[in-house]
């Protein structure tokens, strides 16, 4: 079977593969595992290991919850404009 992608999203799975040492056919197996798992029930500490091994952690403390009414205010307000604009 064949599955056509674009340019952009070839390049992704190509440079993801390269960074995990796997192959495209085995990242995104590697990928569908997940899915099936998340869509199965996954349990938040399960989606926080899976993060910091997919090298999405940060050291950093993020404060998203504590300055979540400053970003709805802002950026959010922002983007609303630029959409009613355009």
């Amino acid at each position: 079977m064949n599955i056509e992608v674009s340019d952009e999203v070839g390049l992704h799975l190509k440079q993801l593969a390269k960074e995990r040492n796997l192959t495209i056919e085995e990242l995104i197996s590697a990928m569908l595992e997940r899915y099936d798992v998340v869509r199965n029930g996954i349990t938040l500490a399960d989606l926080a290991e899976m993060a910091a091994k997919a090298g999405l952690s940060t050291a950093e403390p993020v404060d998203t919850s504590e300055r979540s009414r400053e970003i709805l205010n802002t950026e959010y307000a922002d983007y609303l404009k630029q959409r009613r604009t355009s």
